[in-house]
């Protein structure tokens, strides 16, 4: 009986001891138009990648009912013939000959830190002919999400020379002129499951070792 005691008092433990020590994951990022820096790292590596100076910063990030959208501008838009980020193929919003720019869009799911991506380069002119396929990772900064202001992207359509106006982004700031902060989502129900369930063990633990006392003292 003593060994019992002992082992539902081991439990009542850990079970509180998860409660208080348990780590909630990063909230979500609340739905909302935001603008994001990052950078092109090489796929295998921690530095960055000679295509980063193939994009433009910031991208504009956009979250609807928890999905998440990645708008991207690529310069050298000529020699940039393939981009995917995330599995997704992109949807071409804007383009400019004059500029040699390109603007798409990618559907990433959830906004996260880092984001695989694959690009397609052609070079093919008198100085150089260039035809390579390799990898590379997005590393976006989400630090500063929650600090950032709303914004509506405005896409002009391609005109009739394909030459399209870039898109712009306007920016909203409040009367005083400071920027308005983005609220955080509240954190996914996992967590919240997760201390129910260690809430429930010490309970079921704490029941047992009180019926094993009384078993004790009616002896």
């Amino acid at each position: 009986m003593k060994k019992i005691s002992i082992l539902i008092a081991a439990i009542i433990t850990m079970a509180v001891c998860n409660i208080f020590l348990a780590t909630p994951s990063k909230a979500a990022i609340a739905d909302g138009n935001y603008k994001v820096n990052y950078t092109v790292l090489d796929s295998e590596a921690s530095s960055a990648s000679m295509a980063n100076d193939y994009f433009d910063k910031p991208a504009a990030l956009t979250v609807t009912d928890g999905k998440a959208t990645l708008d991207l501008q690529v310069n050298h838009s000529t020699w940039i013939t393939g981009l995917t980020v995330a599995g997704s193929q992109g949807q071409v919003l804007s383009s400019s000959k004059s500029a040699d720019t390109r603007k798409v869009r990618f559907n990433i799911g959830e906004a996260k830190q880092s984001l695989p991506a694959t690009i397609k380069v052609d070079i093919d002119n008198e100085s150089l002919n260039y035809h390579h396929n390799y990898k590379i990772n997005l590393s976006l900064d989400l630090s500063t999400t929650d600090e950032a202001t709303a914004a509506t992207s405005k896409t002009t359509k391609t005109d009739d020379s394909s030459d399209a106006a870039v898109s712009k982004t306007d920016t909203n700031t409040s009367a005083t002129g400071q920027t308005s902060a983005a609220k955080v989502a509240n954190p996914k129900s996992g967590d919240t499951n997760s201390l129910a369930l260690y809430g429930g063990l010490a309970l079921v633990a704490a029941v047992g070792l009180i019926i094993s006392r009384k078993k004790r003292t009616v002896k």
